[in-house]
């Protein structure tokens, strides 16, 4: 009996780690071409993290469209640097979550082991900071290290920077994808006083002029998953369907709570905007018309919020 119990767990858990990942949803695609609510500069009179059009001879262009964000857009960074920006990502209460996750693109040149990124996180409004791949104190159930849940390209305790911090250094000179999840279970204002992540992207380098071009980031996603909750922008959750999805012709997009959609913004899966539509209604008959087959993300524009979904198209 005993060991049907572990067995009978063990399928549960295996469903829900299977569910957690088979629906994954971009809440933001920051592309740098525009303002993001849940970006925001730091370090301001040191900073040399830049947002522009990458114009160095490795980092001569962004990963989509024309902007990036660069340990300066021109110049190679400086000796005695500490700069950071940061991802500011608020929870909704009284929801379960599960897989809060961030994604993006980047490339980097310093010196292995010495200069470099890294990432830390705050469960406190920035009182406390953690590297996330040594956290000990996430207060949710998994944090992005864990080995039951799966990391794209994240650094390990391998690699140390100046500074005694595990990140990324060395040579990365073609667009690499990353991305790592936490896994949270019921996190409320009132049962754990935890309402808000924040995510820094750290670069450091030591008393040496290296001539090296630094770190580079594009696209960056905030990813939830639709198992148990999610992240928003929204103060009324809104949820939206796409049916059939994958798509052969044409669909249908609408809203579950009869809300009107404003606009819709198509983008292809590296965040370039492909076109807008005026939708002003709760339902839209999606064509597919001259798309080809792959991934695109709809982002659905409405009065008090927005919301992401994946489009995949298929022959």
């Amino acid at each position: 009996m005993k060991s049907r119990s572990l067995i009978l767990l063990f399928i549960i858990i295996q469903y829900v780690v299977n569910a957690q990942y088979n629906d994954t949803t971009v809440v933001e695609l920051i592309t740098f071409e525009s303002e993001s609510t849940y970006f925001r500069q730091g370090t301001p009179t040191l900073n040399i993290w830049q947002i522009g059009q990458p114009s160095k001879v490795n980092f001569n262009e962004s990963y989509s469209a024309v902007n990036a964000i660069v340990t300066d857009t021109l110049n190679f960074y400086p000796k005695n640097n500490n700069s950071y920006f940061e991802l500011i990502i608020p929870l909704i209460n009284n929801e379960f979550f599960a897989n809060i996750g961030i994604g993006f693109y980047h490339k980097i040149l310093t010196p292995k082991n010495s200069d470099g990124g890294y990432i830390t996180v705050s469960y406190d409004n920035g009182k406390n900071w953690i590297n996330i791949i040594n956290d000990t104190v996430c207060p949710f159930m998994y944090s992005p290290t864990n080995n039951l849940f799966p990391n794209i390209n994240l650094y390990n305790n391998n690699s140390n920077l100046i500074n005694g911090e595990s990140g990324y250094s060395g040579s990365i000179l073609d667009w690499e994808y990353v991305e790592f999840y936490w896994v949270i279970n019921m996190v409320t204002k009132s049962y754990s006083e935890i309402d808000t992540l924040h995510i820094r992207f750290n670069f450091i380098s030591d008393d040496i002029d290296n001539n090296m071009e630094g770190w580079m980031i594009d696209d960056i996603r905030l990813l939830y998953n639709h198992y148990v909750g999610s992240i928003s922008n929204n103060k009324s959750e809104i949820k939206v369907n796409l049916f059939p999805n994958p798509v052969s012709q044409n669909a249908i997009l609408k809203t579950k709570n009869l809300k009107k959609i404003k606009t819709i913004d198509l983008y292809s899966i590296n965040g370039q905007k492909i076109k807008t539509i005026k939708v002003n209604s709760s339902v839209f008959h999606f064509e597919r018309k001259e798309l080809q087959p792959g991934t695109y993300l709809i982002k659905c524009n409405f009065v008090d919020g927005t919301q992401t979904i994946k489009l995949l198209i298929e022959n």
